[in-house]
């Protein structure tokens, strides 16, 4: 825990390997990384953290999910869900769904990341084609934040009634 909100990517795994003696990484992960990230996102609504530091822990806590899932169960299934995140076309700004692909993916969730500057026809093709459960979409500037309103629409239009996440 202290790894994490110190964001101390270079011990981390030291430490895991140490919790693995007493602990199985389903529980460290549920019952420690996970409260950790809990603790800097109530950092970051009090204003203790900026929003640099949650990435650097959330990047900490990626950093020993990743080294955990080699000792998880063949047959334990810890995936939520499945999200298409995209920057809408003409726009480069992306950490905001840089920050949201984090979380999603300590949270257990598969995350497609088509980038930024995504044309909508692509996101309603990679939608279908992935199969998602929900698609988020972001942009910072106004002039694009038209284009999720249109494709929106052309989700609709092409018939998937996805669950979409809008932000930036």
């Amino acid at each position: 825990k202290t790894c994490i909100l110190e964001r101390d990517r270079s011990n981390i795994l030291t430490v895991v390997e140490e919790a693995m003696v007493t602990y199985k990484p389903e529980e460290i992960i549920n019952g420690i990384l996970m409260p950790a990230m809990k603790d800097v996102g109530d950092q970051l609504d009090s204003g203790e953290m900026v929003l640099p530091y949650v990435l650097q822990a959330a990047e900490t806590m990626r950093k020993a999910i990743d080294y955990l899932e080699g000792f998880l169960p063949k047959d334990a299934d810890l995936r939520k869900g499945k999200v298409l995140l995209a920057t809408v076309a003409g726009d480069v700004h992306d950490i905001g769904k840089n920050l949201v692909k984090m979380i999603l993916k300590n949270n257990g969730f598969e995350v497609i990341d088509l980038g930024k500057q995504v044309p909508i026809n692509t996101i309603v093709e990679k939608a279908a084609e992935y199969d998602v459960d929900a698609v988020g979409l972001s942009a910072l500037l106004v002039s694009t934040a038209r284009h999720m309103k249109v494709c929106v629409q052309s989700m609709h239009d092409a018939g998937l009634r996805y669950p979409i996440l809008v932000g930036g």
